[in-house]
């Protein structure tokens, strides 16, 4: 039976020839073990990035959501700077806010907004929220529960 240590080397060697494009057999062939070794392997290390994962997400997803929102919060200041700007005070007529650019504006302004209202409505809570809903879900059909 492999120790710890002989297993960890073994994973990655897995992944150093995952990285360079081998399959499953041609990794089982190299390192001369049965290819179910190797898919145990694999589901091992799969298994740890997606903790990895999941664990840097939650580390990062708020400051991540919270940036997103302060960008749309200036992005929508700006646009309405734009629209509101006086024309009265610029003698230079080229620097003058056409009422092209003010429509511009405002559509950039409702595309902002429409992006803000998904940010929140898809944001850490919702995740969370769809995360809890799926996992009740998964209990009702292990229980044969209407879902």
């Amino acid at each position: 039976m492999a120790t710890r240590k002989e297993i960890e080397e073994r994973r990655q060697a897995v992944m150093d020839m995952l990285d360079r494009g081998a399959n499953q057999l041609q990794i089982a062939r190299q390192l001369k073990l049965n290819r179910h070794t190797i898919a145990k392997d694999m589901k091992a290390i799969n298994r740890k990035a997606n903790d990895l994962t999941n664990e840097m997400a939650r580390e990062t997803i708020n400051a991540m959501f919270q940036s997103c929102i302060r960008t749309q919060n200036s992005l929508m200041l700006e646009c309405w700077q734009i629209y509101s700007r006086n024309n009265d005070n610029i003698r230079d007529t080229t620097k003058h806010v056409t009422m092209n650019i003010r429509m511009r504006a405002i559509e950039l302004l409702d595309r902002i907004v429409n992006n803000k209202m998904t940010t929140i409505c898809n944001g850490p809570a919702m995740m969370e929220l769809n995360r809890l809903n799926s996992e009740v879900a998964s209990l009702k059909r292990g229980l044969d529960i209407t879902v």
